[in-house]
C-alpha cells in the first residue's frame, strides 16, 4: 500500500534568513511557487541551473500601488490562488506548492474578510466584537491549508516576524510570527530561520573580525516527535529535515 508521506510546513523568519531560498532550491519537485511578498525570487532561480528551474511555476500577485492592497486586488488574488490549487495540486504529485509569504496571504485575506466588517460597524457606531468578527477569515485560510493537505503534496508557508515589546520598548532578539493564530496547529513541521555571526553564533553580531555569516533552522514542531524540539541545523535543506520527520 502507497502512503503518503508528504507534510505541510511553516518556515518562520526575518528578512534574509534564507526561507525563499529553502523552497525554491531544496522542496521536491514539481513546484507551484506563488509570490506575495515585496521581493523577487528571480535571483535564487537564476542561480540554479536549468532542469530544475523548469519544473518551478512562479506565480507573482502583488499590488499595483506601494499604498498596498485594495480590496479588489485582495479578492482577486484570493481566487487566483484558489483557481491555482484546484487546477494544479492533482498534478503536483510528489511535489510542492509554496506561499511566500504566509503572512502577506493572512494580510490579504483580512482584507476581504475582517475590513470591511470593521468598516460597516464602524459606521453603524458599533462596538468591536474582538476576535469574533476573524471567524470567516480564519475558515477560509485553514480551509486552504486542510484542502491542500489531500493531495499528496509538500505545502510550505513561510511568515514574517514582529518586534516583540515590554514596558520599556522593544525587547532585544526577541520576535513574534506574523501568522493565523491556528497556523502551528494546522501544519506538521514548524521551522524558524536564523541567520547567525559564523564565528560567535550571534544573531546580531557587530564584531569587526567576525566575517561570516550561517544559516540555521531551529525546530519548533516535528509532527508528533517531541525529540527534537529546539534542535537547530546549519544550512537546512528538505533532506535534512524529511530524515528528521521520517525518522531516518
Amino acid at each position: 500500500m502507497d502512503l503518503d508521506l508528504s507534510f505541510s510546513l511553516s518556515i518562520n523568519g526575518l528578512e534574509g534568513t534564507g526561507k525563499t531560498t529553502f523552497i525554491l532550491k531544496t522542496m521536491p519537485l514539481p513546484m507551484l511557487y506563488v509570490c506575495l511578498g515585496e521581493r523577487s525570487p528571480n535571483r535564487i532561480l537564476y542561480e540554479m541551473d536549468e532542469k530544475r528551474r523548469s519544473q518551478i511555476e512562479v506565480v507573482n500577485l502583488q499590488p499595483s500601488s506601494p499604498e498596498g492592497w485594495t480590496y479588489q486586488e485582495a479578492k482577486n488574488a484570493l481566487q487566483e490562488i484558489a483557481r491555482l490549487a484546484k487546477e494544479k495540486l492533482p498534478s503536483l504529485a510528489g511535489g510542492t506548492i509554496a506561499i511566500d509569504s504566509g503572512s502577506r496571504f493572512w494580510t490579504v485575506m483580512q482584507k476581504v474578510y475582517v475590513e470591511p466588517k470593521e468598516q460597516e460597524r464602524l459606521a453603524k457606531g458599533l462596538k468591536s466584537i474582538g476576535g469574533l468578527i476573524y471567524e470567516d477569515a480564519n475558515l477560509v485560510f485553514e480551509g486552504f491549508i486542510t484542502y491542500a493537505r489531500t493531495f499528496p503534496v509538500y505545502l510550505v508557508l513561510t511568515h514574517t516576524l514582529r518586534q516583540d515589546w515590554d514596558a520599556e520598548g522593544p525587547i532585544p532578539n526577541s520576535f513574534s510570527p506574523r501568522w493565523q493564530r491556528q497556523v502551528p496547529y494546522l501544519v506538521e513541521v514548524c521551522l524558524e530561520f536564523k541567520k547567525l555571526c559564523a564565528v560567535c553564533k550571534a544573531p546580531s553580531c557587530q564584531q569587526p573580525k567576525h566575517v561570516g555569516r550561517v544559516h540555521v533552522a531551529r525546530i519548533l514542531k516535528l509532527s508528533s516527535n517531541t525529540s527534537f524540539e529546539g534542535l537547530e541545523i546549519e544550512d537546512p535543506s528538505f533532506e535534512k529535515i524529511n530524515k528528521l520527520y521520517l525518522g531516518l
